[in-house]
């Protein structure tokens, strides 16, 4: 959808749909992460194992959470801004381990 000629990314993005986009943008590595994302009601923990992005419902332990709207967590994972200073203005939460959390939306970039 990111490469649609009418694609909009200030239009409303949906938990779901964020996570399955991460799913397909996700770029080679070998790391192996969790990360739990919460975005009001919905919460998604995703493992990073194997080169590959497995998503599932519901927040459970993780190396660290990020938390927002979904709209403002697409801007966290494929944007320039570094995760601290999203944090630091309130745009995001971030709990956890802030550096494993930037190493993993540095994995994501839209094509």
């Amino acid at each position: 959808g990111a490469a649609h000629p009418g694609h909009d990314p200030r239009r409303f993005i949906s938990p779901t749909a964020l996570v399955i986009s991460m799913t397909a943008m996700i770029r080679p590595t070998d790391r192996q992460v969790t990360a739990a994302l919460t975005m009001g009601s919905e919460a998604f923990t995703l493992c990073l194992t194997g080169g590959i992005l497995h998503p599932r419902a519901g927040a459970d332990a993780s190396d660290f959470t990020l938390s927002g709207t979904g709209n403002a967590l697409a801007r966290a994972v494929y944007g320039p801004v570094p995760l601290a200073d999203l944090a630091r203005d309130g745009s995001i939460g971030l709990a956890g381990d802030a550096g494993a959390a930037q190493g993993f939306v540095d994995l994501f970039r839209l094509r």
